[in-house]
Order: C-alpha cells, then sequence, then structure tokens
C-alpha cells in the first residue's frame, strides 16, 4: 500500500492527504514533460507548408537534420517530437512522410526500421546514385576509365595503371572487373 502524507495545506479538509508517492511522480514527470514540450516547441515555427513544424534550432552540421540538445546530449529532434508526443521508440528509425529534415510535426512521423527507410527512399524516388563524374568524390574521367580499361587488357599491371591515374589499386581492380564505372 502506498505511503499516505499529511497535507500542511490549512484548505485541506481530509487531514491526510490522498496524494500518494505514486501520485507525486506521475505529477512531477507530467510537469516535466509539459514543461520540455514547451521548450521543444520554443524552437519550432508552423509553416502553412504540407503542414510540417520546421525545426528554428540547431541542426546536425553533416546532415543539415533538426538537432534538440538537452545538456550536453544531442538528439535528433525528430526522434525527440516523437517521444515527446507519440510514445516511446524502442530501436525504431523514425521516418517523415513529407521528406522533410527539418520537420518535427509529430503527425509527419511514424516508425520503422532501417529497411522500411530505405524502402520509403526508393518508393519515393529519393535515392540518387551518383555514377562517375556526378559524383563529387569522382577523381576520374570517362576517357581516363576506358583508357584504364584497354591498358589493362593489353596486360599494364593494376599497380602501375593506379600509380598513373592517382588511384588506389583497388579503384583500378574494380574498374577492370566492371564493378564500378559500369556505366563506361
Amino acid at each position: 500500500m502506498a505511503k499516505k502524507y499529511h497535507s500542511n495545506n490549512p484548505n485541506w479538509k481530509g487531514g491526510i492527504s490522498s496524494i500518494t508517492h505514486e501520485d507525486q511522480f506521475i505529477q512531477l514527470e507530467k510537469i516535466w514533460l509539459d514543461n520540455t514540450k514547451k521548450r521543444f516547441l520554443s524552437k519550432v515555427k508552423n509553416t502553412r507548408t504540407k503542414g510540417c513544424w520546421l525545426w528554428d534550432g540547431l541542426t546536425f552540421w553533416e546532415t543539415g537534420r533538426a538537432r534538440a540538445t538537452f545538456g550536453k546530449n544531442s538528439f535528433a529532434a525528430a526522434r525527440v517530437a516523437y517521444v515527446l508526443f507519440k510514445g516511446p521508440i524502442g530501436d525504431k528509425w523514425v521516418l517523415h512522410t513529407c521528406d522533410n529534415v527539418l520537420c518535427v510535426n509529430p503527425k509527419h512521423l511514424f516508425l520503422g526500421t532501417a529497411q522500411d527507410n530505405t524502402d520509403d527512399m526508393i518508393a519515393k524516388g529519393r535515392k540518387f546514385l551518383t555514377k562517375g563524374t556526378t559524383n563529387g568524390q569522382c577523381k576520374l574521367s570517362d576517357a581516363q576509365v576506358r583508357s584504364i580499361r584497354k591498358q589493362h587488357a593489353k596486360g599494364v599491371l593494376q599497380y602501375k595503371l593506379a600509380e598513373k591515374y592517382g588511384v588506389c589499386k583497388q579503384t583500378i581492380s574494380l574498374i577492370v572487373r566492371n564493378l564500378t564505372w559500369d556505366h563506361v
């Protein structure tokens, strides 16, 4: 049985308070949750565009995704929004129906797996495969790749080709086996 407390409130008529430890914990949790929601929402601006709630706070510089901080910890703001407004996540991913990485509208968020995320990306046409010179990391041109294949077919060793073109031997190996640059 939960321990009950005597109330010092002069307006209390019952003599013994009916508030238990568990009740107090629930009340404190509700206050904390309400304050956290208010703090979170202070970084959100509502837009008329698709009903997104755009995050106006920090972002992860690598991805541009919304970032919420609590103390020294940073979290994906969409994950925080989901927990605050919908409930526990567990080991699931939080996905967007609107595909806006700054959106934290709980109505636009749903749970899924990594595979669900990939399937969603492909289904919505967001999978961009950058091949050859369209890849920003590219060091070779289409003409150089054709030349590498011709030279290798004539017996030039892969490590020599790697030195000549300033790439690693594995890159040459993948090219001559048509595992990369297969569009050339």
